[in-house]
């Protein structure tokens, strides 16, 4: 199945995703780069999380390749 994920502040725009889909014709979704990631609660505000997550795709992304290379 073919999906499209969106990223960034964009992402977040009124009906961007549902236009975009009836446009394509395939899935849209909002990438969401913590999904599968702990989060400690105590260090980190579980409410900035959720309002930067779409923000923070590279961020995440390059904060794991570097834990991937020194491994």
């Amino acid at each position: 199945m073919t999906k499209v994920y969106l990223t960034g502040g964009a992402s977040r725009s009124a009906f961007l995703k549902e236009m975009l889909a009836e446009k394509i014709g395939v899935d849209v979704e909002i990438f969401d780069p913590f999904e599968g990631l702990s989060v400690d609660e105590k260090a980190v505000d579980p409410s900035v999380v959720s309002q930067l997550n779409t923000s923070a795709t590279v961020s995440i992304g390059l904060a794991l390749r570097n834990l991937e290379a020194r491994g």
